[in-house]
């Protein structure tokens, strides 16, 4: 078995790519700390709403994006204050329409705001406004 040969030092356990006298290419090479998104064949514009509400969520959106199951909504009541809820649940369902976490969760649409509201019990939706900035 080739990967299991012995090795320069001596010791059996597979061979690495400088062993075998290679140098790695850049695909094979990932660092996730600096995972940057390549926006070059994106237009300006495009680049621009990449990773941002550009509106309202349309209803079929809102309800396959932004519902919360059991397993959510368990993680949601764990938190103390409504504004808190809100935050979290907001964070929690823009990762998945987005892609990523929003730097302030007071920036999803008051629509957003509202589903989510009623989905965890709280009366009124701008109590994110509480929010510490």
């Amino acid at each position: 078995m080739p990967d299991r040969a012995l090795r320069p030092d001596g010791l059996r356990r597979p061979l690495t790519w400088a062993d075998r006298g290679l140098q790695p290419s850049r695909v094979d090479v990932v660092d996730l700390r600096r995972a940057v998104v390549a926006v070059e064949f994106l237009t300006d514009e495009q680049a621009s709403r990449y990773g941002a509400f550009y509106g309202a969520p349309a209803r079929a959106e809102l309800e396959r994006f932004f519902f919360l199951d059991d397993a959510d909504r368990e993680k949601v009541q764990a938190k103390r204050r409504a504004h808190n809820r809100l935050g979290f649940a907001a964070q929690l369902t823009t990762v998945r329409f987005l892609g990523r976490f929003m730097p302030d969760p007071r920036q999803a649409p008051h629509e957003v705001a509202e589903y989510l509201a009623e989905q965890v019990g709280i009366a009124d939706a701008s109590v994110t406004a509480a929010s510490p900035g």
